[in-house]
This record gives C-alpha cells, structure tokens and sequence, in this order.
C-alpha cells in the first residue's frame, strides 16, 4: 500500500526541517568553547602510592569528580610491591617487573578520563593525571 500523499509530503517536509535545524545547532555549538568544570580543587601531593592516589580521588570526588571504578588504585598496589621487591633483591628478573608495573600503571592513567557530574572534563584531576605521567615517564627513563 502506499502512504497518503499528503502524510508523504508533511513527513518529508517536516524531516528536512530537522535535518537544517540539526545542522545549524552543530554549527554553534562546534564554535563555542569547551565547558569547564567549577570546581576549584587542585591535587596536593603527586606521589606514586596507592594512598596517596586514594586521598587525592576522595577530596576530588568531594569537589564534584564522578567516581568510577579506573583500575588505577590496583595499578598503584601492584607498583608498590614490584618496588618493594625490587629493593630487597634488585636482580634483573625483578627490574622487568617493576619496568612493567611502571608500563600498567602509564597505560591505566592515560585511559583515565575525569569527568566531573555535568561531564564536563574536571581540570584539578586532568594536573594530577598530566603529572603523574611525566613521574612515571622520569621513574620509566632512570630505571633504562
């Protein structure tokens, strides 16, 4: 069967219309800046511990950051006791495991997003994530 005409012509009328409408929203919104998170919470201590990384997620998640599970807290333990072991033996075999502690903890950090509850990027934790990866970078290079 096929549609009334009428019906046929307002729905292709009336999609056009929404098509333009979408396209001129696109528009201004890819011409107005990113938003930026309020809060104004700026990380204190840019150890690379497990409790510290806990401590700096608990006052950024009192300052608005989403909190969501990120693997970066295991990442943090595991780095811990390869350094631990590393420093009571620091034979060859122990070094390639602390190397790859060093390399998880890099890849888990970088796939850190931080968002606070508008989803807008939270800045206090996007300095703590850029700072932890250059120490991890500056531990990575003096372990080479």
């Amino acid at each position: 069967k096929l549609p009334h005409q009428g019906m046929a012509r307002y729905r292709t009328t009336l999609l056009s219309s929404i098509a333009r409408s979408r396209e001129a929203f696109e528009k201004i919104r890819s011409e107005l800046p990113p938003p930026e998170s309020n809060s104004g919470w700026k990380p204190t201590d840019f150890s690379l511990k497990e409790s510290v990384w806990e401590g700096q997620k608990k006052a950024a998640i009192q300052a608005g950051l989403v909190d969501k599970s990120t693997g970066i807290g295991k990442a943090f333990k595991v780095l811990e006791a390869a350094e631990a072991k590393h420093q009571t033996d620091p034979n060859a075999k122990n070094k390639a495991i602390l190397v790859k502690a060093l390399a998880n903890l890099r890849a888990t950090m970088t796939k850190f997003d931080p968002r606070d509850k508008s989803m807008v990027p939270f800045p206090g934790m996007l300095t703590y994530k850029t700072t932890i990866l250059a120490a991890i970078a500056e531990y990575e290079k003096s372990l080479a």
